[in-house]
């Protein structure tokens, strides 16, 4: 009874919060391109980790200087690694599914494909240390939804890029592409690094601040460039031939206002 506890401790948060995100959306649930994405990620973890480890042996990680050493592991052994993993899965394989069909399902399956991700890291925190209660509770707070931040902004950013393709403008396509990779990348390390700092024995206060500040700041960055992304997404979506269903979703998450859409579901998760 005990491990079925547990095992729904790890994975309960991110099917949560995709659930919600499937439903304001207006992509079904049983979509087989959500749900490739969603393992794909998962399985993107050992990929993520024997990168990870092979980093962390190399000698430039700081060394004898914490704050150095802290920097370099938040953005070389977890940042660069594991960002790098879900944006391949996400262009290379579940992007070109013949169930993605609009825009808005492109920025869900950045969002699928991280918290894949994150229940895979999340089973193995929470199952491998003994006070799974607290662990579990912490992360399903802090680190799964801080995967899920980081794979709307992909999203957001690779339909950015899309929708200047679609326009002719190459350059900026590309620019917009390779920012789709490189904003996680940063939102990322600057959730870990205050946290590598302070498991190296640095001060607590300040760094727990930097912390606290850094995912607010996140959240403001990445609701704001999601609303922007969305009224253009949805826009293109709603002139571009598609199924009356699909139309009619499009029009109802326009009308029920993308603020509301990004705030209430990190408000249930506090």
């Amino acid at each position: 009874m005990i491990r079925c506890v547990i095992l729904t401790a790890a994975v309960a948060p991110s099917l949560l919060i995709l659930t919600y995100w499937l439903k304001k959306t207006g992509v079904s649930r049983t979509s087989e391109a959500i749900w490739s994405g969603f393992f794909l990620g998962a399985l993107g973890v050992f990929g993520a980790l024997g990168i990870e480890l092979a980093i962390d042996q190399l000698a430039f990680l700081g060394g004898s200087f914490p704050v150095i050493s802290a920097a370099s592991k938040a953005v070389f052994v977890a940042a660069i690694p594991e960002e790098a993993v879900k944006f391949f899965l996400l262009v290379v394989l579940v992007e070109k599914h013949v169930d993605v069909r609009r825009f808005q399902d492109v920025m869900v399956l950045g969002l699928a494909v991280s918290l894949g991700f994150a229940t895979a890291e999340n089973f193995f925190y929470v199952t491998s240390l003994g006070d799974w209660k607290t662990v579990a509770g912490l992360r399903a707070l802090t680190a799964v939804p801080a995967h899920g931040l980081n794979g709307l902004a992909m999203g957001a950013l690779l339909v950015s890029a899309r929708l200047e393709g679609v326009k002719g403008n190459s350059l900026r396509e590309l620019w917009l592409a390779r920012s789709a990779l490189i904003v996680p990348m940063l939102l990322h390390a600057a959730y870990d690094f205050p946290l590598f700092a302070m498991g190296k024995h640095l001060s607590k206060v300040w760094f727990g601040t930097v912390w606290v500040l850094a995912i607010v700041l996140s959240w403001i960055f990445v609701v704001r460039l999601f609303n922007r992304v969305l009224a253009r997404a949805a826009f293109a979506d709603m002139t571009s031939p598609h199924d009356a269903a699909s139309k009619a979703n499009i029009r109802l998450l326009m009308q029920s206002g993308s603020m509301g859409l990004m705030t209430r579901p990190f408000m249930r998760q506090s």
